[in-house]
């Protein structure tokens, strides 16, 4: 828990750095993995030209079942699928590379991310990722993850 706290707040002093075009954006979101296992990421997105987007985060994965988790270090590159007035619809395309309780870890993922504006500058966060991870206990995960981001 201590770790997760420094490495957020570090991500959070890097939220000075503007992004060319746009906003900067603090996501935190939390949720659930198939095969019971939970999750929680704490990240930045770096919007882009047309709305697309970089996001990079960490990430925290527990499974339920037995003492096994993961800490990840994701890159993703969210290009704009659907976009309205007050929501986003964008696909997630990346990787996680990290740690578990003995070896490295590494993941091709892909997924979907929907964004629905709550005010100026708070958005709701609905997400998955669906993906293979190298070297882990369990190699095909699919999460949904329910946050908030903030931009600043």
């Amino acid at each position: 828990m201590k770790k997760l706290l420094i490495l957020s707040l570090s991500l959070f002093s890097l939220s000075q750095l503007k992004a060319q075009e746009g906003l900067t954006f603090l996501t935190v979101k939390g949720g659930m993995a198939y095969q019971d296992a939970m999750t929680g990421t704490v990240g930045l997105d770096f919007t882009t030209r047309y709305h697309n987007a970089v996001e990079i985060s960490l990430t925290y994965y527990k499974a339920d079942d037995r003492a096994y988790d993961n800490v990840l270090c994701g890159l993703f590159y969210k290009p704009l699928l659907i976009r309205s007035r007050n929501s986003v619809l964008k696909f997630r395309m990346g990787t996680h590379i990290g740690t578990d309780n003995s070896e490295f870890v590494i993941s091709a993922l892909g997924g979907l991310e929907f964004l629905q504006s709550l005010a100026p500058g708070v958005d709701l966060v609905l997400s998955n990722n669906s993906g293979y991870y190298f070297f882990a206990h369990n190699h095909w995960r699919v999460s949904g993850e329910v946050g908030i981001r903030f931009s600043f």
